[in-house]
């Protein structure tokens, strides 16, 4: 475990130095993201090899889209694509396949665009961006059915308390960072 932990925070940190060149920007996200990080692979110490394993390659591909989500606000395609596709082989290979996770997690981003859809004819503007809605999918299948409310509620309550923080309703929220923390808390923690 203490391998995993120091390999993620080395990883994580090569990132969020490469993004962030300011020194308070740096220490700010270091802080958020190695926060939730250690206190996912602390809580994962009784867990099987598979979960940890798992869990250590969807941080090792996803860290630096959420890392380039925050700092630009969009992702690179290949990048997206990648990641998704290294998620749902992990899944497979260590958690094993079920097709009711698949329809499951096809309902709930079917659901998610939908909401947004209907968001976007309200508004005039994408509530979500097209990127958000691979990443809901790829981590969705990571988790049990009943944890699944618990997880949208845990990333949408965080990206609404970035928006008041910030006190620009207008401005876009870089929604994938969100979906990684809440997926980190709520996956070691069912």
């Amino acid at each position: 475990m203490l391998t995993y932990g120091l390999a993620l925070s080395f990883w994580l940190f090569a990132w969020v130095y490469y993004y962030n060149r300011n020194l308070h920007s740096f220490l700010m996200t270091s802080c958020y993201l190695g926060t939730v990080l250690a206190l996912s692979l602390y809580m994962q110490v009784g867990s099987d090899f598979f979960g940890r394993a798992h869990y250590f390659i969807v941080c090792l591909v996803w860290l630096p889209l959420v890392l380039d989500d925050l700092h630009s606000k969009s992702v690179y395609k290949g990048a997206l694509i990648f990641a998704v596709c290294i998620t749902v082989g992990s899944n497979f290979l260590f958690l094993g396949f079920k097709i009711e996770q698949l329809l499951r997690s096809l309902c709930l981003v079917s659901v998610v665009m939908l909401i947004s859809k209907f968001v976007t004819l309200k508004v005039n503007r994408n509530s979500i961006g097209k990127a958000d809605f691979y990443a809901l999918f790829a981590f969705s299948l990571c988790l049990p059915s009943y944890a699944l409310g618990l997880w949208v509620a845990c990333f949408s309550l965080l990206g609404i308390s970035h928006i008041v923080a910030l006190g620009r309703h207008s401005e876009t929220v870089p929604l994938i960072p969100f979906i990684w923390v809440a997926w980190s808390i709520v996956y070691v923690t069912f």
